[in-house]
């Protein structure tokens, strides 16, 4: 889409300045820009805020007060009980043994609050080694499939910004010695921040 195509899919919603520094971006970032807008579905951005315009009005501006608790979902008194946790972990390893159990990784954060311009699973923390977080998890779930006599998938979930870099980094680095075709790395969603 081009800035006019853009302009007139933002106008109905009032959301033409998200474009008011367009001459100033690179042809690439342009491109960035224009895709993001793209995917925005802003009938339905529209329709969530108006709900939450009318939750809020028969809130009375006070939600907290109907608020409750959320259950107790991990009781701390069974993980004092010895059999428990030898029962947890019986069966625990069962399901590994069946290849019922899969690992998941949330992978979307870059590392900029460390000072590091890269997702933060590439980031040196190895405190000698400088291993980074990704090849310390790796081993952690290539060691538990050894022990268990097979192979455990791992989930690794990106965001758009940390997708491609994660992806070429695995890749290099040969998948920390993980079954490439164990290793399956799927984007999370997002939605707009947006304002009144």
């Amino acid at each position: 889409m081009n800035k006019q195509e853009l302009l007139e899919k933002l106008a109905p919603h009032n959301q033409e300045h998200l474009l008011a520094f367009w001459d100033e971006l690179s042809p690439e970032e342009q491109q960035l820009l224009a895709r993001e807008v793209e995917c925005i579905d802003f009938d339905l951005v529209s329709e969530l805020i108006a709900r939450r315009a009318e939750k809020h009005q028969a809130d009375d501006g006070r939600p907290g007060e109907r608020a409750e608790p959320p259950q107790e979902l991990v009781r701390q008194s069974q993980f004092l009980d010895e059999a428990f946790v030898e029962s947890a972990a019986a069966a625990g390893n069962e399901l590994l043994k069946a290849g019922k159990v899969a690992a998941i990784l949330v992978a979307g954060g870059q590392g900029s609050r460390l000072g590091f311009d890269a997702p933060k699973g590439m980031f040196p923390i190895g405190p000698v080694s400088e291993r980074p977080l990704f090849q310390i998890l790796c081993e952690q779930v290539l060691a538990r499939s050894r022990q268990a006599g097979c192979a455990i998938p791992y989930l690794i979930m990106t965001s758009a910004a940390t997708h491609e870099p994660t992806v070429e980094f695995f890749q290099q680095k040969k998948f920390f010695g993980l079954p490439e075709d164990e290793v399956f790395f799927f984007q999370q969603a997002s939605l707009p921040a947006v304002d009144d």
